[in-house]
Parts: C-alpha cells; sequence; structure tokens
C-alpha cells in the first residue's frame, strides 16, 4: 500500500487503489495531504516524532481555548455517551490541532498514545503526524473523514477519522474529532461530528450574546445610579422592573 503512495506522490499513476471510492473533491483533499506529507520530508513508514507543549507554553495555550474548551466539554460528553465502549476516541483541538480534551474508550486511546501522543498539549499538525481528518478539515475549512489507507503514515493503518472545523465569528478557532478503528467507520459519525461543531459554535454565540447583554446592562444601570432624579421603569402589567437609588429612598422602598 505505502509503496504505491510514493509511487503516486512521483507521479508514476494517478489515482491510488484506495482513493478510487472517495467523492472527486475529497481525492483532492487527500492529494493536496499526501503531498504536503512529502514536502515535510515525512515518509509513509516513518515513526513519529510529536511536538507537546509544556509548562508555561501549555498553559498559555489552554488559557487562549478556555472558553473553546469550557463550551465544548458538555457536547463531548454526551457525544462519548453515544459510542462509549464501540471503540471510539473523541478529540477538541485547537487551530493548530493542539490538543485541548480527550476522552475515549481505553483501547483505541492507549493505542493512539502509544503511536502519537494523546495526552493535553501534544500537537498533531501534518509535519509531525501527516495527515488526519483534523489536519484537513482545519485547512480545507469544512468536515472531513479519513479512512485507514487515506492517512499518509503507516502508523495510522487501521483507524479512522471524522472531523468537523469549530467557528466563532466565521474564523476557525478549532476542531472535533471521533477517531476509531475502520471495521466501525460509519458514513454517519462525519454528520454526527458536524452536528455537534454547529451545537457548539451556538452555544457559544448564545454565551457571547449574554455576556455582551450583562454588560450593557451594568453599564446602563452605573448611569442611571447617576441620575440625581428618582428613575424607576414599569412593564406593560403595571409591575416594577427597575428603579435606582434616589427613586427608591423617595419612595421609602427597598430595591431587593
Amino acid at each position: 500500500m505505502y509503496a504505491k503512495k510514493e509511487e503516486y506522490l512521483e507521479g508514476k499513476f494517478k489515482i491510488p487503489f484506495n482513493l478510487k471510492n472517495l467523492e472527486k473533491n475529497q481525492k483532492q483533499h487527500v492529494k493536496f495531504a499526501w503531498e504536503r506529507c512529502k514536502r515535510y520530508g515525512l515518509k509513509p513508514y516513518d515513526n513519529i516524532i510529536t511536538f507537546k507543549y509544556t509548562g508555561q507554553e501549555l498553559e498559555k495555550v489552554l488559557e487562549d481555548s478556555k472558553n473553546l474548551i469550557e463550551s465544548s466539554k458538555h457536547f463531548m460528553e454526551n457525544l462519548y455517551s453515544l459510542v462509549k465502549g464501540t471503540g471510539f476516541v473523541i478529540i477538541l483541538t485547537n487551530e493548530k490541532g493542539c490538543l485541548l480534551e480527550v476522552i475515549g474508550d481505553t483501547k483505541p486511546l492507549e493505542e493512539l498514545s502509544r503511536k502519537l501522543g494523546t495526552s493535553i498539549g501534544t500537537v498533531w499538525d501534518e509535519k509531525y503526524v501527516g495527515n488526519t481528518a483534523i489536519t484537513t478539515s482545519i485547512i480545507e475549512g469544512e468536515p472531513t473523514q479519513l479512512s485507514s489507507g487515506e492517512h499518509y503514515l503507516a502508523c495510522l493503518d487501521g483507524f479512522f477519522c471524522s472531523s468537523a472545523p469549530i467557528r466563532q465569528n466565521g474564523k476557525i478557532i478549532g476542531a472535533l474529532n471521533v477517531m476509531g478503528y475502520e471495521d466501525n467507520s460509519h458514513a454517519h459519525t462525519l454528520a454526527m461530528v458536524a452536528a455537534v461543531t454547529k451545537s457548539i459554535e451556538s452555544y457559544m454565540e448564545i454565551n457571547k450574546a449574554n455576556d455582551e447583554l450583562i454588560i450593557k446592562n451594568k453599564y446602563q444601570n452605573a448611569i442611571v445610579e447617576c441620575i440625581s432624579d428618582g428613575f424607576l421603569t414599569i412593564d406593560n402589567h403595571g409591575r416594577l422592573t427597575f428603579i435606582n437609588g434616589v427613586g427608591a429612598d423617595i419612595l421609602g422602598i427597598d430595591r431587593e
């Protein structure tokens, strides 16, 4: 298989056997990824030498992605509850492929840990681990699923992965990936991952809107409290909804 990849990259034939069943655009994604891996100097049978953030660098990475991590945890746990015990690993990364959160079944998690490293801070960048659905989805900006033979490096033989980018304000800030044994691969997995990433994006957008509303209300309240006259508002049912300190003193009521 891997000799054929080398021949393909050297232009000796057009489409490797393991790309024949892919959609046209997906073939291009894999082709481009393989070519990038070759430019990085990787060979299909290479052992992986990973890069990992530690210490203060890792602290900064996690702090920069704090909102993404906190927004994604619940969705990752819910997703894992659906696939637990079936040989899957769920991974959250930042926009550079740095692992932020990892949950999954013990067997595949231990195997991936030996091959690639799955501890927080490990970077699954193409220049280190070859192409994965994570790197491809971030680079191409769309959900991607790779089967065993579509990974450039031999160490990922037997695994498939489905990944979708996560955006905030139109910018890719990370990716969610589901990885498992090839025998458990299913086309619906990619749709499931894409749906979860959309939920994460919506959740972050709602939180952002709520935070902005809280700040706006605090700003407005600060202005109203500076007014020397009494000030109050009521709703259309005649219920008091707000009163400033001066107004409360005039009416002799407790604002609480």
